[in-house]
């Protein structure tokens, strides 16, 4: 009796056990493809919507390793239309967001490829498998919604949940493993994004300058690090960038005009008594005091006329002087002809 009483006990356990997981499934679950492939190759990632409870908007983030992969394109699938589908911005951030909602807020219950991202696989990538990962913000909460029907206006919030994340397993290539920080390896890209290198620093004889870039935390097997509520951890990861010359403006470069210095004195009548207002206060003025500078050169300026006027003056008496001596010897010589007559 007792082994059956031990068994039955064993049995309830199981089955509540089962009970609870079942329950505690989440409404929505995702997971995402993987694929493989060399440097230089484009490969292609499905994120997939695996169970559907029913929804009307969604909002998640796909994070992946820029230092590895560039991001060439983002078609969406057949979850939501695309008339739907608010494009995300494709750039090296390592990040491409997803957002969708339906215009009639109503349950959304289709599931398959929600979107496809098309990879470019860098020469910086070394071998190795790299995660393809999705963020919800905020743990999914306000983002998530369902449960919409004729009779029932009302909505609840759908739980969420990644099953399965994803891999792109890089094979041949020839790069040096990437260091252990966070930090990207700066690459440079043509037009056409065919090729890309390791840049230098201070190569050339180029002045660098530290800038601060944000990375997410990934641990040694390139998950990445969240905090209690599930949102990554990121790091603040100095880096150095080519020091930016300023561009002087005119104005910089022109002298600033100095504001003349002013003092305020009080107003005295011919007695040099205080002038003074109805009211009792005593009447002031602005004057300007000249610099120094300004002074010394007025002083230049009035030597200066004086000779000038000087030399003037003994010019002027030294033709006088002439003419008159001109005129007399003039008058002599008549004098003296007359005399000779």
């Amino acid at each position: 009796m007792k082994k059956v009483l031990s068994l039955f006990a064993a049995l309830t356990l199981m089955v509540s056990m089962l009970a609870f997981n079942v329950s505690a499934a989440a409404d929505i679950e995702f997971s995402i493809s993987e694929a493989e492939g060399k440097p230089g190759d484009i490969v292609e990632i499905d994120v997939i919507v695996d169970k559907n409870a029913g929804t009307w908007s969604m909002n998640l983030d796909i994070k992946y390793d820029s230092r590895c992969f560039d991001l060439l394109s983002a078609t969406n699938g057949n979850v939501f239309l695309d008339g739907e589908h608010e494009p995300g911005l494709i750039d090296d951030s390592g990040s491409y967001k997803y957002y969708a909602f339906n215009n009639e807020i109503e349950d959304v219950t289709e599931v398959g490829t929600l979107i496809t991202l098309q990879f470019k696989i860098l020469k910086a990538a070394p071998n190795g498998e790299y995660p393809i990962d999705i963020y919800f913000p905020d743990n999914g909460e306000g983002w998530f919604f369902g449960d919409v029907t004729e009779e029932n206006s009302d909505y609840t919030q759908r739980s969420v949940e990644l099953v399965k994340k994803g891999t792109i397993k890089v094979t041949d290539s020839s790069a040096d493993p990437l260091p252990e920080t966070t930090a990207p390896v700066e690459t440079e890209k043509d037009n056409d994004k065919e090729t890309d290198k390791q840049t230098s620093s201070n190569s050339g004889g180029n002045k660098y300058e530290t800038e601060i870039i944000t990375e997410y935390i990934t641990d040694d097997e390139g998950e990445y690090v969240t905090d209690a509520k599930g949102e990554p951890l990121v790091t603040e990861v100095p880096i150095a960038v080519p020091e930016k010359t300023p561009i002087s403006s005119e104005s910089e470069t022109k002298e600033e005009e100095k504001s003349p210095e002013t003092e305020i004195i009080y107003v005295t009548d011919a007695e040099g008594e205080q002038v003074t207002e109805p009211d009792g206060e005593a009447v002031t003025e602005i004057v300007i005091i000249e610099d120094d500078e300004n002074d010394s050169m007025s002083t230049v300026v009035i030597i200066v006329c004086i000779v000038a006027v000087v030399v003037a003056a003994a010019l002027i008496a030294f033709v006088v002087v002439s003419r008159r001596k001109n005129d007399e010897a003039e008058d002599d010589g008549k004098v003296e002809e007359k005399d000779n007559q």
